[in-house]
């Protein structure tokens, strides 16, 4: 990740800094950096390629889901 920008309050739908570090099952909003250039849509205009999933390179478990705009 290349930067956080906030969190999601679930309970009020605000958007909320973060403190120190992202927390299992939070909402948040974050820019990326990739190595190469990815081949994407917004999820608005197309569900399967606006969507991913982001992988430990070291342990191979899913670490986050994401929706792009």
């Amino acid at each position: 990740m290349k930067e956080v920008d906030y969190k999601i309050n679930v309970n009020t739908l605000n958007r909320e800094p973060i403190e120190s570090e992202i927390k299992l099952n939070e909402i948040v909003k974050v820019t990326l950096r990739t190595a190469q250039p990815l081949v994407y849509d917004s999820f608005i205009n197309n569900k399967t390629t606006g969507s991913a999933i982001l992988v430990d390179e070291t342990s191979n478990s899913t670490v986050a889901a994401c929706i792009i705009q």
